[in-house]
């Protein structure tokens, strides 16, 4: 299997069930790759935790920084 077949595959698992959230997450893995900080803002309940998590969960040892929880 190709590494451009797993990551699509990838993608599209981190993807389900989170309709019109795919470009975030997109770019949130793009971002995790790399290397980058990503920071998720929104209104309450637009799922930044459920992206975070997802996220987080492609990722054996994820390090996660919960910044501004109440």
């Amino acid at each position: 299997m190709t590494l451009t077949k797993r990551i699509s595959e990838l993608l599209s698992a981190l993807c389900n069930g989170i309709p019109e959230r795919e470009s975030c997450i997109q770019l949130g893995f793009l971002a995790t790759v790399t290397g980058a900080p990503i920071y998720i803002f929104g209104r309450s309940g637009s799922g930044k935790s459920l992206i975070a998590n997802r996220l987080a969960s492609s990722y054996k040892s994820a390090r996660v920084l919960n910044v501004g929880r109440r």
